[in-house]
């Protein structure tokens, strides 16, 4: 088996081919059947397949492919024992719902954009910056005193 060091985290070749088969299932919307291969293969290396999952998660956000990021992140959150570990994993799947929604926002899908700013305020309630994005676009649909709520907890 060859290992490979990436970003200070070593992987095994075996668990880059088992990322690559779940990111697959993902593209053919296979979702099922992608989290069942990821649990499998997680009892045995939860922290390892974490991590790289984390990984693989800043390269889709980065190309702006936030819903595979968010099936990433779910899928390590759903493996990982560690709680420092889940920590992580909790922020960067805050963050990602967050840049999802300024994304939905953008296209003028409000009911969407506001499912995933409601669910990264789920995960984080002192993420500032999605009271904040979330409270604009607020005041763009007109509940202004909704909008008014977030506006003081961005700022606390």
């Amino acid at each position: 088996m060859v290992t490979f060091i990436v970003v200070g985290l070593s992987f095994s070749v075996e668990i880059e081919q088992v990322v690559k088969e779940f990111l697959k299932l993902l593209g053919l919307e296979k979702i099922k059947e992608a989290e069942e291969l990821i649990v499998g293969e997680a009892r045995v290396r939860e922290n390892e397949v974490a991590r790289h999952f984390v990984e693989n998660r800043a390269k889709l956000n980065e190309g702006g492919l936030y819903a595979g990021a968010l099936h990433c992140f779910e899928a390590a959150r759903k493996i990982v024992r560690s709680e420092d570990l889940r920590g992580m994993i909790d922020q960067c799947l805050a963050m990602t719902h967050n840049n999802f929604a300024v994304l939905l926002e953008n296209k003028k899908k409000y009911e969407e954009a506001e499912n995933h700013y409601t669910e990264a305020l789920r995960i984080n309630p002192q993420f500032a910056e999605a009271h904040n994005n979330y409270a604009n676009m607020l005041k763009i649909m007109k509940r202004y005193k909704e909008a008014e709520n977030h506006t003081k907890r961005s700022s606390k």
